[in-house]
């Protein structure tokens, strides 16, 4: 069963830039290519046994080419997707007036778990959640790397501490920040008090790779890939 679970966000995408919700289809931009590259850089000093990935294009080339780099398998999951937003979301600016509204009373009605348009629940996204954490308890390889969303590993730390999404957009969705090039990570392990295996998160959004030593060792080695 896996003990180690290191999960990743893919890079900056386009709609970071022009707030244009592309959904799935969104690609990454020139500063995520950069991203994507110290991304890589740091699996390879993390002793991966194979890597997971939603199958979405951005995250699952992304896992190519890290499987490519460390020479690991990569399998894709629909599973470990971003959260499904509305369907009428699709092409239009997140800054719009309606959007807007419309994104506030599905935040209003998240905790209630009832849906605005077409957008996963809370109950759904719980299911979800379970159904992920025990694909990777029981994963037969040691070490892994998730290369998924945002918002999909600050819901899966959230249910993993608090056993739910209750209160999500009122707390972690606000205070909660997960860097491009950050790793967050699950552990395997007997809980303290009943000896009960389960998913502990261990570190979040560690970004010890943006010490100085580290950045200059990570251009040295990009240059030289050049």
């Amino acid at each position: 069963m896996a003990a180690w679970i290191a999960a990743v966000r893919h890079p900056e995408k386009q709609d970071d830039i022009d707030h244009i919700h592309r959904g799935d289809q969104a690609l990454i931009t020139e500063e995520g290519e950069r991203q994507a590259q110290v991304l890589i850089e740091r699996a390879r000093l993390l002793d991966i046994d194979i890597v997971l990935s939603s199958d979405t294009p951005r995250t699952a080339l992304l896992a190519a080419r890290i499987g490519e780099a460390i020479g690991r398998k990569v399998e894709t999951r629909a599973l470990f997707r971003e959260w499904r937003a509305p369907s009428v979301m699709l092409g239009r600016s997140v800054d719009e007036p309606g959007i807007k509204e419309l994104k506030r009373v599905m935040r209003l009605s998240f905790d209630h778990g009832m849906p605005v348009a077409d957008e996963e629940t809370r109950p759904m996204l719980e299911e979800r959640n379970r159904q992920a954490q025990k694909l990777l308890l029981e994963y037969p390889q040691q070490r892994v790397l998730l290369v998924t969303h945002a918002k999909f590993i600050c819901g899966l730390i959230t249910q993993t501490i608090w056993g739910t999404l209750e209160n999500y957009y009122s707390g972690p969705d606000r205070t909660l920040k997960l860097s491009h090039t950050g790793i967050t990570v699950f552990v395997n392990e007997p809980d303290r008090r009943d000896g009960v295996r389960r998913l502990i998160v261990e570190t979040v959004n560690d970004i010890s790779h943006t010490e100085p030593r580290f950045y200059q060792d990570a251009e040295r080695i990009l240059g030289a890939a050049e």
